[in-house]
């Protein structure tokens, strides 16, 4: 019997030996970790992915189009404008830590409403000498949550000003994506005997169609430099611009030459004491 109370007490001590260590660990976790400022961030971003194109942008349809946009034959040097646009918004914490004058910034963004759009137009000549214009548009739009983790070094120039630079990373999810289709094609009209296959002319149709898009995984890498503007020390202003690199993954979407992302951002953080 007091071989087991003698254990017993043992196992006690030991198990508030660990919740005393715990806490000492949690404590000193803290104390390098400590939270230093609380923000929100506006941004502007280009969110570019590589070659990005109709077939891109309408093998993200769901369901079936009700064209064949392969049969209109647009190519490169048709595409006469490209839009890639990107606002945001990201709530921040930014969070001391063990290496001098080094920040590290958690933060959740949101971006409602990405635009990507191509617009294609060629003329075609007719049988009979006439001149048409064929035009095909895919507008998308866009929406996306990611977790935004970077870590950044900071020089004190004075009381009140600071130039920052740092790395970060991002993981996001697209969700309720939608595209419109708009578009003119010329269909040929052939000989009324069938055996000839001789085409006499060509009839205009519009096309036009909207369709829900799937949604995806989005990763980013990127470099960021900026500056920040302490008031009366708890307030501060920020600006920064950023670069970076990342990829997309979407069911049925050939995405796999990547993304490239710039941004400009402004922001606000209230300095904790």
């Amino acid at each position: 019997m007091r071989t087991r109370n003698y254990i017993l007490g043992l196992m006690m001590i030991a198990v508030a030996g660990l919740h005393a260590q715990d806490i000492g660990v949690s404590n000193a976790v803290q104390k390098k970790f400590k939270l230093k400022k609380i923000g929100v961030t506006l941004g502007y971003d280009s969110d570019q992915i590589r070659g990005l194109g109709h077939e891109q942008l309408l093998s993200q349809a769901k369901g079936t189009l009700g064209f064949d946009a392969s049969a209109m034959n647009f190519e490169e040097r048709d595409l006469m404008s490209m839009v890639c646009e990107n606002p945001n918004i990201t709530g921040e914490l930014a969070f001391a830590t063990p290496i001098k004058n080094t920040e590290l910034r958690v933060g959740l963004s949101a971006m409602f409403n990405r635009v990507e759009s191509v617009f294609y137009r060629n003329s075609f000549t007719k049988p009979d000498g006439t001149v048409t214009d064929r035009y095909l548009g895919v507008h998308a739009r866009q929406n996306e949550v990611a977790l935004d983790v970077s870590l950044h070094k900071y020089i004190p120039v004075t009381r009140w000003f600071n130039i920052y630079g740092g790395v970060g990373t991002q993981l996001g999810k697209s969700f309720n994506n939608e595209m419109d289709i708009s578009g003119f094609n010329l269909t040929p009209v052939m000989d009324e005997n069938p055996s000839d296959e001789v085409v006499v002319d060509y009839s205009g149709g519009s096309l036009y169609e909207s369709h829900e898009m799937y949604g995806g995984l989005h990763t980013r890498v990127y470099g960021e430099i900026g500056l920040g503007f302490t008031i009366a020390r708890r307030l501060e202003l920020m600006y920064s611009l950023s670069g970076g690199l990342g990829n997309r993954w979407v069911p049925g979407a050939d995405l796999s030459k990547g993304t490239k992302t710039t941004s400009s951002n402004i922001g606000v953080r209230w300095v904790l004491r």
